[in-house]
C-alpha cells in the first residue's frame, strides 16, 4: 500500500465533483495520467528535473522480500510522478522524503519511526512528520 498526499490552499468557492457517470461515460483518462499500461519490468523514464532516476527507494530496515521491493517501486512511481507534477500544479518543485522504513508488525523490540507499537502499523502506511520519513 502507498499513501501519498499534499495540500494547497485555493481561494475560490467550492464546486462539487463531476457526476461519476459523466467521468466514465467520456472513457478517457485524466490528462495528468499516463495513457498506457505501465510495465513494471521497464526502464524508469527520465526525470526532467535532473534528481537521479533509480530502480527503487533505500527502505531502512527492509530484509529484501518482494513486499519490501515492490513498496521501493512503488515509493519510486510516486516521487517521479511529483517531481513532474508538483511543480505544474503548486508552482513549487517536490522534495523527496528524507527515507522510508520497513516495519515487521510482529517485531515488538524495533517499532517503526513515530510509533510505540509495531502493530499499530498491521497493513498501513505512515508519514512520521518528525523525521520527514
Amino acid at each position: 500500500m502507498a499513501l501519498t498526499g499534499c495540500g494547497q490552499v485555493i481561494p475560490e468557492e467550492p464546486v462539487a465533483a463531476p457526476d461519476r457517470a459523466t467521468i466514465s461515460a467520456a472513457n478517457e483518462p485524466p490528462k495528468s495520467l499516463p495513457r498506457q499500461p505501465v510495465d513494471p519490468h521497464a526502464a524508469p523514464a527520465p526525470v526532467t528535473d535532473g534528481a537521479p532516476v533509480t530502480d527503487g527507494a533505500d527502505v531502512a530496515g527492509g530484509t529484501d522480500t518482494a513486499n519490501d521491493r515492490f513498496a521501493a517501486t512503488v515509493v519510486t512511481g510516486v516521487e517521479q510522478y511529483w517531481r513532474e507534477e508538483f511543480p505544474v500544479r503548486f508552482g513549487m518543485r517536490w522534495r523527496n522524503l528524507r527515507g522510508f522504513t520497513a516495519a515487521d508488525p510482529r517485531d515488538t523490540a524495533n517499532p517503526p519511526p513515530c510509533l510505540s507499537r509495531s502493530l499499530d502499523l498491521a497493513d498501513q502506511a505512515l508519514y512520521c512528520p518528525r523525521l520527514d520519513t
